[in-house]
Protein backbone atom coordinates (compact mmCIF):
# COMPACT_ATOMS: atom_id res chain seq x y z
CA UNK A 1 0.00 0.00 0.00
CA UNK A 2 1.58 3.03 -0.90
CA UNK A 3 0.04 6.59 0.41
CA UNK A 4 0.57 9.64 -1.10
CA UNK A 5 0.32 13.11 -0.40
CA UNK A 6 1.14 16.00 2.71
CA UNK A 7 2.13 14.30 6.07
CA UNK A 8 0.39 15.63 8.91
CA UNK A 9 2.35 16.71 11.67
CA UNK A 10 1.06 14.49 14.18
CA UNK A 11 1.06 11.29 11.90
CA UNK A 12 3.25 8.90 11.31
CA UNK A 13 4.26 5.52 10.55
CA UNK A 14 4.67 2.79 13.01
CA UNK A 15 4.98 -0.27 13.98
CA UNK A 16 2.67 -1.93 17.41
CA UNK A 17 5.26 -2.72 18.87
CA UNK A 18 7.25 0.44 18.93
CA UNK A 19 4.13 2.50 20.17
CA UNK A 20 3.90 -0.41 23.08
CA UNK A 21 7.59 -0.06 23.86
CA UNK A 22 7.24 4.00 24.21
CA UNK A 23 4.47 3.94 26.78
CA UNK A 24 1.72 4.47 24.93
CA UNK A 25 -0.91 4.42 27.53
CA UNK A 26 -3.84 3.47 25.60
CA UNK A 27 -3.89 1.93 22.08
CA UNK A 28 -6.89 1.06 20.04
CA UNK A 29 -7.07 -0.50 16.45
CA UNK A 30 -9.79 0.49 13.69
CA UNK A 31 -10.58 -1.64 11.03
CA UNK A 32 -13.01 -0.71 8.87
CA UNK A 33 -13.96 -0.06 5.15
CA UNK A 34 -16.04 3.22 5.16
CA UNK A 35 -14.82 5.99 3.07
CA UNK A 36 -13.58 7.75 6.11
CA UNK A 37 -11.19 5.62 6.76
CA UNK A 38 -9.32 4.65 3.04
CA UNK A 39 -9.88 1.35 3.85
CA UNK A 40 -6.86 0.27 5.67
CA UNK A 41 -6.11 -0.31 9.76
CA UNK A 42 -5.22 2.35 11.93
CA UNK A 43 -3.60 1.97 14.72
CA UNK A 44 -3.85 5.17 17.45
CA UNK A 45 -1.67 5.94 20.88
CA UNK A 46 -2.95 8.23 22.76
CA UNK A 47 -0.29 9.45 25.87
CA UNK A 48 -1.81 10.59 28.79
CA UNK A 49 -0.99 14.00 30.10
CA UNK A 50 -1.09 16.28 33.47
CA UNK A 51 -2.70 19.18 32.26
CA UNK A 52 -6.53 18.96 33.13
CA UNK A 53 -9.41 19.11 30.88
CA UNK A 54 -12.56 19.96 30.78
CA UNK A 55 -15.64 18.20 29.01
CA UNK A 56 -17.69 19.62 26.04
CA UNK A 57 -21.03 21.41 27.03
CA UNK A 58 -23.22 18.87 25.64
CA UNK A 59 -21.50 15.76 27.35
CA UNK A 60 -22.02 17.21 30.78
CA UNK A 61 -25.67 16.85 31.12
CA UNK A 62 -25.48 13.07 29.83
CA UNK A 63 -22.73 12.18 32.25
CA UNK A 64 -25.09 13.41 34.98
CA UNK A 65 -28.35 12.47 33.49
CA UNK A 66 -26.65 8.41 33.48
CA UNK A 67 -23.99 8.73 36.20
CA UNK A 68 -24.76 5.43 37.47
CA UNK A 69 -23.74 3.21 34.24
CA UNK A 70 -20.65 5.88 34.12
CA UNK A 71 -20.01 5.64 37.90
CA UNK A 72 -17.02 2.80 39.24
CA UNK A 73 -17.85 -0.09 39.98
CA UNK A 74 -17.82 -1.45 44.03
CA UNK A 75 -18.99 -4.73 43.26
CA UNK A 76 -19.21 -7.80 41.30
CA UNK A 77 -22.26 -7.69 39.43
CA UNK A 78 -25.20 -9.39 40.02
CA UNK A 79 -25.20 -13.28 38.65
CA UNK A 80 -27.21 -13.93 35.59
CA UNK A 81 -29.16 -17.06 35.64
CA UNK A 82 -28.75 -19.15 32.21
CA UNK A 83 -25.07 -16.59 31.11
CA UNK A 84 -23.17 -17.56 34.08
CA UNK A 85 -22.48 -21.16 35.01
CA UNK A 86 -20.18 -22.56 37.35
CA UNK A 87 -17.55 -25.35 36.48
CA UNK A 88 -18.53 -28.30 38.58
CA UNK A 89 -14.90 -30.10 39.85
CA UNK A 90 -14.77 -33.91 40.77
CA UNK A 91 -14.17 -34.41 44.33
CA UNK A 92 -10.18 -35.70 44.74
CA UNK A 93 -9.18 -34.34 41.50
CA UNK A 94 -5.92 -32.63 41.35
CA UNK A 95 -5.49 -29.41 39.50
CA UNK A 96 -2.68 -30.41 36.30
CA UNK A 97 0.46 -28.11 36.82
CA UNK A 98 -0.10 -26.70 33.19
CA UNK A 99 0.11 -22.58 32.67
CA UNK A 100 -2.86 -21.53 30.39
CA UNK A 101 -1.72 -20.04 27.08
CA UNK A 102 2.03 -21.21 26.96
CA UNK A 103 3.29 -22.04 23.56
CA UNK A 104 6.80 -24.19 23.07
CA UNK A 105 9.76 -21.31 22.17
CA UNK A 106 9.11 -22.33 18.62
CA UNK A 107 5.69 -21.97 18.00
CA UNK A 108 6.12 -18.55 20.25
CA UNK A 109 8.40 -17.01 17.89
CA UNK A 110 6.26 -18.25 14.90
CA UNK A 111 3.19 -17.07 16.42
CA UNK A 112 5.50 -13.31 16.93
CA UNK A 113 5.91 -13.44 13.59
CA UNK A 114 2.85 -13.58 12.11
CA UNK A 115 1.41 -10.86 14.69
CA UNK A 116 3.88 -8.37 13.86
CA UNK A 117 3.56 -9.15 10.10
CA UNK A 118 0.11 -8.54 10.38
CA UNK A 119 0.39 -5.51 12.47
CA UNK A 120 3.42 -3.96 11.07
CA UNK A 121 2.55 -2.07 8.48
CA UNK A 122 0.05 -0.62 9.95
CA UNK A 123 -0.97 3.48 10.03
CA UNK A 124 0.07 4.79 13.81
CA UNK A 125 -1.56 8.31 14.87
CA UNK A 126 0.52 9.43 17.62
Amino acid sequence: MCLEGPKLPVSRFCTFAQVVHKGAKLCFLSISTDAYSLDFQTCFALQATDQPTSLPAIIVPLLEHYSEVFAERTSLPLPRPGFDHKIQSKDEIQPFNLHPYRFYLVHKNIIDNIVLGNVGSMYCAA
